[in-house]
């Protein structure tokens, strides 16, 4: 796990908790076939350029991340149909396989999505189609079912669960589902 910092405090929680290899951004890129954005999207941009550009080359990169922020007590999506950060990481780093998903679900449930009863669906979006197979395949490892994942194409395709993540957040701070916002769409036809 990357860190800006490899002697961050929840760096080297994690690390003792786990047994887990720690380092920068740019140690962990460097190590890693895949590599998972989890920073909050309103500083993912500046998370990726403090690694080397040729730590990235040819990796694939799950985009989980929303830019988000707590205005006025609550959480705030800054998703807009002109406002793609998975888009935008790409162009940034075009020699990198980007894929967005697992960013429109509760951290559990991305790992467990039998935390809830029924089905449900996660989104895929990047532009190798080799590659979305490769996480399909990742989760599927974490239990998802193979008719419950969605790609929805391109890259470009990443808006729209972004959009749904601003619909998510009117969710979560409605309090009506509890601190863990154990919640997600079914897609019906």
């Amino acid at each position: 796990m990357g860190s800006r910092s490899a002697d961050n405090e929840n760096l080297l929680a994690w690390q003792n908790s786990t047994g887990g290899k720690i380092g920068s951004f740019d140690e962990a890129a460097h190590k890693s076939e895949i590599l998972f954005n989890c920073t909050n999207g309103v500083n993912s941009l500046d998370a990726l350029a403090l690694i080397d550009k040729v730590n990235l080359e040819g990796k694939i990169l799950v985009d989980l991340a929303n830019e988000l922020e707590f205005k006025d007590g609550k959480l705030k999506s800054l998703a807009s149909a002109d406002n793609s950060l998975a888009l935008k990481i790409q162009n940034a780093y075009s020699d990198t396989k980007v894929v967005k998903t697992f960013n429109t679900l509760n951290v559990h449930l991305m790992v467990d999505p039998s935390a809830i009863e029924g089905p449900h669906n996660v989104f895929l979006s990047g532009n190798d189609q080799a590659v979305k197979a490769k996480v399909s395949g990742l989760l599927g490892e974490l239990g998802w079912e193979e008719q419950n994942i969605v790609d929805l194409g391109g890259i470009e395709t990443a808006v729209g669960p972004k959009m749904f993540m601003a619909f998510w957040a009117t969710l979560f701070a409605s309090g009506k589902f509890g601190d863990n916002a154990m919640y997600n769409i079914n897609i019906v036809s």
